[in-house]
């Protein structure tokens, strides 16, 4: 086993005479196990003795989910294995319906609110109407390509492709373009923008070695180098204006420092694999403590040897967080709200005294109240690019890749520099403001330093900032949220701004999640979600499922993997749904990927399919995935339409970084 070679620690894995495990121990000799009958998986109990029960019916199909606390999930499959009916544990039952050749035709939800689809001659989506019965068009060239898109505003998006298939140009209904160029590896190397009169007004370069690994990326904003070491782990990384990053390793892959200039920042472990240490440059440290079932219970504070401040947490028998304690432990309640309603598309019309309004997209255009109006505007790439209302105005401006490069709030101009999907930089016109030192996950802001010096930040389970230390590691500014996110602080000012799950408080009331804006007092998205039910919600503006206590969604897409980012172990979580028959709308929890990163450790590895698995494949597509994916490739909306039909025919050609 990987881990008892290398660090000398042992996992040990029992099994069955058909090879499925039995018992799972750990480490620290925490115990987890699995029941079979006749080769069906039909119980988990996890080191706290939780049980997940699963009944499933003659056909080895699954229609029963019983989790810790008793609550059910119920699955009715047809004759040919497709989910028709799910009712959720609090009786709220969603129908599907399906053409001869099983494609999806209607999801009806638990409102009775229905998203209707049609399909070409070949399978191909065709149409997908919403429930307020607005429809979007898909057309396709002769190699099954989508050629053109038209959405709910009738706003038509064209692709061209190259005799590889390779999209080449996408244009929009507002005269702009993106153009794609390639190298004789397959490989993306640049894109351009052009206006409608096909002038150029951005380009990003990207250069890459003989292993395809991402040596350069230039930008208008910036430059950013990077290099790797033989075990094609990221070594250095460097950006202009800033000392070289620099990256160390131990023996199990676990990054274990960060150095740059004379800043070190180091990462400890348990023999669980679990992060136990944090220590910034200032000295600010924080000590991680877990239960058997890899929760989180504590975060310890320190300042040297000083404990400075504490969170802890509590969980119910089903892994949800209910308890939050500690010195560090202070939230505020939003103002109580008398009224709220909803359209028969989950957009709220009204919420207190403020009335909302939305074009035919599902993007928010309005919002008045007593003090006057405040309208939002998007731009043909459904890219949310302006807010005004009396007295305020603000403006967005984004690259190829969907990331914000630049926004303007009262005047004030502040542009990006990316690595990958974090900001490291911060700048006004040509003048560096900030720089960000941040770790290899997404959203690990770890310091920040501007004209006022640096800043390191502590943070929460969730990755919210809930102090600034200085450069000695005096606490500085403190950070108050309400459950959904608002923000206020006490102590020093500064021009921070990741708080929040660690994004963007824009001075605007709003959050910036990449695909999407978050307003924390509406307590949902502005806009649609981009990959639609892909999300495993049916209401397409709500953020994580509404438990903001123990979920994040960086991306604005969905509820993240609760940190498990590795695209091969995503990939193989796929292939293990689909091998159990887990239905693909049904997530797995934070201790079922914890036992299940584990048993893939322990496996060597393995490599799966990458197909979306159950019956939440066949919604790969239904909405537009205009982002991109984890690794900064482009996906633009609509070829997520062509992956879609792919995946329908061989899970092989799925993607596996679009989750």
């Amino acid at each position: 086993m990987r881990g008892a070679v290398l660090l000398s620690t042992t996992t040990t894995i029992t099994v069955n005479s058909a090879g499925q495990p039995l018992t799972i121990k750990d480490p620290l000799n925490n115990i987890t196990t699995f029941t079979y009958e006749l080769g069906d998986l039909v119980k988990i109990k996890d080191p706290l003795n939780r049980e997940t029960q699963r009944i499933l019916d003659a056909a080895g199909r699954l229609r029963n989910v019983t989790n810790p606390l008793g609550q059910k999930t119920l699955y009715t499959p047809d004759a040919l294995d497709r989910i028709t009916q799910l009712v959720d544990a609090i009786n709220g039952t969603t129908a599907f319906t399906y053409d001869a050749n099983s494609n999806l035709l209607t999801v009806t939800d638990a409102k009775s609110q229905q998203t209707v689809y049609t399909y070409n001659n070949m399978n191909r989506t065709a149409t997908r109407k919403d429930p307020l019965l607005k429809t979007e068009t898909y057309t396709y060239d002769n190699n099954g390509n989508v050629a053109t898109v038209t959405d709910r505003k009738s706003q038509v998006t064209t692709y061209t492709y190259d005799l590889l298939n390779r999209k080449t140009k996408a244009t929009y209904q507002d005269g702009t373009s993106t153009n794609y160029t390639y190298d004789a590896g397959n490989r993306l190397t640049q894109i351009q923008e052009k206006d409608a009169g096909n002038t150029v007004t951005a380009t990003i370069t990207r250069t890459y070695d003989g292993l395809d690994r991402l040596t350069q990326e230039v930008t208008a904003q910036g430059t950013l180098t990077y290099t790797y070491d033989n075990a094609s782990r990221r070594a250095t990384m460097t950006v202009a204006g800033q000392p070289t990053v620099t990256y160390t390793y131990d023996n199990a892959n676990r990054l274990t420092q960060i150095t740059q200039g004379s800043s070190l920042v180091t990462i400890g472990y348990d023999d669980a694999d679990r992060r136990a240490s944090l220590t910034l440059p200032n000295g600010n440290s924080v000590v991680y403590a877990y239960n058997a079932a890899s929760e989180l219970l504590s975060l310890t504070y320190k300042q040297g040897a000083t404990v400075i401040g504490d969170l802890t947490y509590t969980y119910d028998a089903a892994g949800n967080r209910i308890k939050q304690g500690g010195a560090f432990a202070r939230i505020t309640i939003p103002p109580a709200l008398a009224t709220a309603s909803y359209n028969v598309n989950n957009q709220q019309t009204t919420f207190g005294t403020n009335t909302l309004t939305y074009d035919f997209n599902g993007n928010l255009q309005t919002v008045t109240d007593a003090g006057g109006t405040a309208t939002y505007s998007w731009n043909a790439r459904n890219q949310l690019t302006g807010i005004s209302s009396t007295g305020f105005a603000a403006s967005f401006s984004y690259d190829s890749f969907g990331r914000r490069t630049g926004k303007i709030i009262q005047g004030t101009t502040t542009n990006f520099v990316y690595d990958r999907l974090n900001p490291v930089q911060e700048k006004a016109g040509a003048t560096v403001t900030a720089n960000l030192l941040t770790g290899l996950g997404i959203d690990e802001f770890l310091t920040r330093t501007d004209g006022a010096g640096t800043r390191g930040l502590l943070t929460d389970a969730l990755g919210s900032t809930v102090a600034l230390g200085d450069g000695t590691g005096t606490i500085q500014t403190q950070y108050t949220y309400e459950p959904f996110g608002y923000a206020s602080q006490t102590g020093a000012a500064n021009t921070n701004s990741y708080k929040y799950t660690g994004r963007e408080d824009d001075g605007t009331g709003l959050y910036y999640y990449r695909a999407r804006y978050y307003h924390p007092r509406l307590q949902r998205f502005l806009s649609e979600d981009p990959i639609g039910f892909e999300s495993g919600s049916f209401n397409l503006f709500s953020y994580v499922r509404a438990n903001p206590i123990s979920f994040t969604d960086p991306l604005g897409l969905q509820d993240q993997w609760h940190g498990h980012n590795d695209p091969a172990f995503r990939d193989w979580v796929h292939q293990y749904k689909q091998d159990l028959k887990y239905p693909g709308d049904k997530n797995f929890s934070k201790q079922d990927l914890n036992e299940l990163k584990q048993q893939w450790i322990d496996e060597e590895q393995p490599r799966g399919k990458g197909g979306k698995s159950g019956k939440g494949g066949q919604w790969r597509g239904m909405r537009c995935l205009w982002w991109f994916n984890l690794i900064g490739i482009a996906i633009d909306a609509y070829e997520a339409m062509q992956q879609y039909e792919k995946c329908k025919n061989d899970p092989c050609f799925c993607d596996e970084n679009c989750s």
